[in-house]
């Protein structure tokens, strides 16, 4: 999951640099791919949804790690939201691209 959201971030960075608005475009695609369809694939959300009912019942059968099990499911959701932090950077530098090609031809 963490390389996940490394590679998002990554496409989010070269998307602005290089206004690139078709990689931007992708990494909106994909995201929406994952929360419409909420298939089991190696997308971020996928393993954050699946991420507590597989914890809860690890710490179910391993009570005395309920503490480490809660550490490493706040990590999981500080990941997911970084991956939803790189979506709202990609709509915006969609929403850049787009006002700054509308001033350029007008």
């Amino acid at each position: 999951m963490r390389e996940m959201v490394i590679v998002q971030l990554e496409k989010a960075k070269h998307a602005f640099f290089d206004n690139d608005f078709d990689l931007a475009r992708e990494i909106i695609s994909r995201e929406k791919r994952v929360d419409i369809l909420e298939l089991k694939i190696d997308g971020v959300d996928a393993i954050y949804r699946n991420s507590f009912s597989v914890l809860t019942k690890y710490l179910q059968s391993n009570t005395n790690l309920i503490g480490n099990g809660l550490k490493i499911y706040l990590l999981i959701y500080r990941l997911e939201r970084i991956g939803d932090y790189c979506s709202n950077i990609v709509e915006d530098i969609i929403y850049y691209i787009d006002a700054k090609a509308l001033k350029l031809s007008g």
